[in-house]
């Protein structure tokens, strides 16, 4: 969501949020545990909000944990905007499950991921600490992960953008079954990839792969060295301007309900 509430609303639209996740989850939920900061720019950096403490539960508004002073994020639990871990003291994020936003952890001490299972935008893990990707299971937009220090992906099935993977160390695409746009995975460690079907824009491979696993789409171009040009001879062609494509299986379409959600 990208709410544009008047701030004389704010009060009103906090009970109105509090009584709602009350009756929906069985929990009690009070005006106090919600921060709105959500007009038209609130997605702007100019409006970002600084936590210094780790109050609220639900915050709908963009949120930068730059000079909080506490270790575990254990309240919150969804954020309608971006939210920025980079140069935080955090180190584990506990209840949060959803952003709507971009999330960046570039330079922080973040190492644990928690309950996070959805990010609507980018998520950015350069540099960062965290080696595993856990209850992830959708990124909307780009993932960056080169020279991250991820190891393991967890439960990642979808990412709607380019996924990048440059210098990373771990050794399979594992679950994930589409990207939307680019695959880097050039320069890195990976040897296949895992269940991935779809890949809506250029494949560049690295000089590791030697098996495309369930691989049914590539929309652009595929980037391999002469070893890869023979190995997959029989699943790729050079088109007329002397680019290597993939032979697509036109009659697949991407069955998930990721997919179906973004659509």
């Amino acid at each position: 969501m990208k709410l544009d509430i008047k701030p004389e609303k704010y009060e009103e639209f906090k009970r109105y949020i509090a009584e709602k996740l009350t009756r929906e989850t069985g929990e009690f939920y009070y005006p106090e545990d919600i921060f709105v900061d959500c007009g038209k720019d609130s997605l702007g950096l100019h409006n970002t909000i600084n936590l210094k403490q780790d109050s609220y539960k639900y915050i709908f508004g963009c949120v930068d944990f730059k000079n909080s002073n506490f270790n575990d994020l254990k309240n919150l639990e969804y954020v309608d905007g971006n939210v920025n871990f980079s140069w935080s003291k955090i180190k584990a994020l506990k209840s949060l499950r959803f952003v709507s936003g971009n999330v960046k952890f570039q330079v922080c001490d973040v190492e644990d991921l928690g309950n996070l299972k959805v990010i609507e935008g980018d998520c950015d893990l350069y540099h960062s600490k965290v080696k595993s990707l856990k209850s992830i299971e959708y990124v909307g937009g780009d993932l960056f992960l080169s020279l991250s220090s991820v190891v393991d992906l967890g439960n990642l099935r979808f990412v709607g953008g380019c996924f990048y993977a440059r210098g990373t160390n771990f050794a399979s695409l594992a679950g994930v079954e589409y990207i939307g746009g680019d695959l880097f995975i050039d320069e890195s460690h990976v040897l296949d990839l895992g269940n991935l079907k779809y890949i809506g824009g250029n494949l560049s491979l690295g000089d590791c792969v030697f098996d495309l696993g369930e691989l049914k789409y590539v929309g652009g171009k595929l980037f391999m060295n002469d070893i890869q040009k023979g190995v997959f001879a029989d699943s790729i062609y050079e088109d007329e301007g002397g680019n290597i494509r993939f032979k697509n299986d036109e009659n697949y379409k991407p069955k998930h309900e990721f997919v179906e959600m973004e659509q």
